[in-house]
């Protein structure tokens, strides 16, 4: 998901880039280049607690 938002925002396609780069946080939050790439695109919109939270199962793993 996050090289489909790459190519999607090469394209000049920005919401779709946008969306690729959420699923990519959301199937690993500790993928932090998707979350730059965010911060980028929709700073002012960006919700933090949305991607990273403790119950998330690849967080529990880092925890181990």
């Amino acid at each position: 998901m996050y090289l489909l938002g790459q190519v999607r925002e090469l394209l000049t396609k920005r919401s779709d880039a946008i969306k690729a780069y959420e699923k990519a946080l959301e199937k690993d939050p500790i993928l932090w280049c998707a979350y730059e790439r965010l911060c980028v695109l929709k700073p002012h919109e960006l919700e933090p607690q949305k991607y990273f939270f403790e119950e998330h199962e690849a967080i529990q793993r880092l925890n181990l």
